[in-house]
């Protein structure tokens, strides 16, 4: 009975199946964090992009002398 438990376990048939099973799932759990944080760090770069750009529009309406309704409506139509 030991005998024939050991050879059970000694096996080594199937064992690379486990293993691909196994690392899918922790390479698809990677590819998920890296997909997830790329979009992430995308998002966060056009919300700075739409910010330097209402900024920007605001420091050269101010510069042009333009009254301050214009600066903030040419400011939020920029940042949205």
């Amino acid at each position: 009975m030991i005998r024939k438990l050991r050879n059970y376990f000694q096996q080594e048939r199937g064992a690379s199946a486990l293993y691909f099973a196994l690392i899918l799932f922790v390479m698809m759990g990677m590819a998920s964090i890296a997909i997830d944080s790329s979009n992430a760090y995308l998002q966060r770069r056009l919300m700075q992009t739409a910010a330097d750009t209402a900024a920007l529009a605001g420091a050269r309406a101010l510069a042009l002398n333009q009254g301050e309704g214009a600066i903030n409506s040419e400011v939020q139509s920029l940042a949205s």
